[in-house]
């Protein structure tokens, strides 16, 4: 009975296999005897190394924190833009003259359009420089000094 949940516990699925095949595990796998094995055989951290796997993960939680910041401002911005569109849209279809609806609603459409690239270039570049602090701490460095990364247009 044993043997059979055992052997239930450690049946692959095919998103399994692939996972496997491409370097990564899944529980499923994990789960399997000889990686159990491998895990018994491996050795411990040290402090040192543990103070350093808490250091690296606070920076990988620092930039998702960061991340969220900024994409909640160009949730917020997308909002205001829909908003302003949509009383814009409002106004030019309840009054009776088109010329002046007609321009007010463009005037509104373009400082929406202003609104949306503005925004999408600021979380662009706060991204961009998350990104770029998370990636020295971790010592990689990558060379942008043209700036190109964060170009929005």
């Amino acid at each position: 009975m044993q043997n059979e949940l055992s052997s239930e516990m450690t049946e692959l699925t095919r998103l399994d296999h692939i996972i496997l095949q491409n370097g990564g595990k899944t529980v499923n796998t994990e789960r399997l005897p000889i990686f159990l094995q491998i895990s018994k055989n491996e050795r411990s951290l040290s402090l040192e190394e543990l103070q350093f796997e808490i250091g690296r993960l606070r920076q990988e939680v620092a930039l998702h924190q960061e991340a969220q910041k900024v994409l909640m401002k160009l949730f917020n911005d997308t909002r205001d833009v829909y908003q302003l569109l949509r009383g814009a849209l409002m106004k030019a279809a309840s009054r009776c003259t088109r010329d002046t609806s007609f321009l007010e609603l463009a005037y509104n459409v373009q400082d929406a359009g202003l609104m949306i690239q503005e925004s999408l270039h600021g979380v662009s570049e706060k991204l961009t420089i998350s990104e770029s602090k998370h990636l020295q701490t971790l010592g990689i460095s990558l060379d942008d000094t043209k700036g190109k990364d964060f170009s929005v247009f």
